[in-house]
């Protein structure tokens, strides 16, 4: 009896107290959701004890207009990377059927080609795309957007130039602008914000995210990308979590977590607050290279102050990381109203100085002009 009584107590040690949740999610990708899923985000769930499936539909270079002509033609183009227990699996010529129904997927993104991640018309098939995943999926799920990041400023491709002139700062803006539109357009609510935590950190670590001018850096680049998806997956602060690669310092682990963290809080905030408006931008604070030229203070119809500085030249793009869409600003048009209002007010001030040469107040216009521009 004893004998039956030992096995039956260590059979029952042996079960899980509470069977552990497992989060199961689907990448519509390409080469950029390799960046951000496939190294060190299945670690950092693990860490805290979360434990998640992550499936890529791999394509490389792929866009949304090349995923949706994959659900009707049935090409078997995809490389299926799926990540269980941290183990790695990799199935070639599969087609995006297959992948879909792999599974009972909880979440399943889609993300754009970076070369026009900033480029509205090409989001044409979004929905198209959605209705496909929505009807071949096994059960329902959530869908979110991965908005992908800039590349460097010494990226030199043609399509660089022609969409985003070259700049990061232009492409980084272009993106969260198109995102921010076409995913309200298809009701998606949910946007992961790469984009930003990866600005976040070149703000910190200068042009350094990217390997070859586009992809993220192996390491800490990689890592941004990772610590974003786990916070968005989780809802847990990544600050609070111990896992890093060991090739890199704790210093860069802590740059690389807070880069993510600031990006998935400025995503959360529906409205931001700018006090300052300079050279037709918005800011929350005031960027280093302009605190020294002259300010002048606006009031809005709904009492709100602004202060537009008078700028004679372009911000560098280093104070221009930190602007405000004007989507994450309520009410932008009072904003604009008012500075222009003060514009005209002091204008006919100047005009009406009988004491003043007309030459002088046509030199003082047309500085004025030029330096409080929208």
């Amino acid at each position: 009896m004893r004998q039956i009584l030992f096995i039956v107590f260590l059979f029952l040690a042996l079960l899980p107290g509470e069977a552990q949740k497992v989060f199961k999610v689907l990448a519509i990708g390409n080469s950029f959701s390799v960046d951000a899923i496939e190294q060190y985000l299945y670690e950092l769930a693990h860490a805290k004890g979360d434990s998640l499936v992550i499936g890529n539909a791999y394509i490389g270079g792929c866009s949304i207009d090349r995923h949706w002509g994959n659900t009707y033609n049935g090409k078997r183009d995809y490389s299926y990377r799926k990540i269980v227990g941290g183990v790695k699996v990799t199935r070639d010529e599969m087609t995006l059927k297959e992948i879909i129904q792999d599974d009972e997927w909880d979440l399943i993104t889609v993300q754009q080609a970076s070369p026009v991640s900033g480029v509205p018309d090409t989001y044409n098939h979004l929905k198209d795309l959605m209705d496909y995943v929505r009807k071949t999926a096994r059960k329902p799920f959530r869908f979110a957007f991965h908005e992908t990041w800039a590349y460097s400023k010494n990226y030199v491709r043609k399509v660089y130039e022609e969409n985003y002139q070259s700049r990061p700062i232009i492409m980084y803006q272009a993106i969260l602008n198109t995102v921010w539109q076409e995913t309200k357009k298809v009701a998606i609510n949910d946007i992961i914000p790469c984009g930003v935590s990866i600005q976040r950190a070149r703000a910190l670590l200068g042009d350094s995210l990217n390997r070859d001018g586009f992809h993220l850096e192996k390491n800490y680049g990689r890592y941004v990308a990772a610590c974003t998806w786990y916070e968005f997956l989780t809802g847990k602060n990544v600050l609070d979590n111990p896992y890093y690669p060991p090739t890199i310092t704790p210093t860069l682990a802590f740059v690389a977590q807070k880069s993510a963290h600031e990006g998935m809080e400025w995503q959360k905030r529906k409205f931001i607050e700018p006090k300052y408006f300079i050279n037709g931008e918005f800011f929350e604070e005031c960027p280093e290279s302009v605190k020294d030229f002259q300010k002048q203070i606006y009031k809005a119809s709904d009492g709100r102050e602004i202060i537009s500085v008078a700028v004679p030249k372009a911000l560098p793009d280093e104070d221009r990381f930190y602007y405000i869409p004007e989507f994450k600003i309520q009410d932008v048009a009072s904003l604009k109203a008012a500075v222009q209002s003060g514009k005209g007010k002091k204008l006919k001030k100047i005009c009406a100085d009988k004491g003043m040469t007309q030459q002088k107040k046509d030199m003082i216009l047309k500085e004025m002009l030029h330096k409080l521009r929208f």
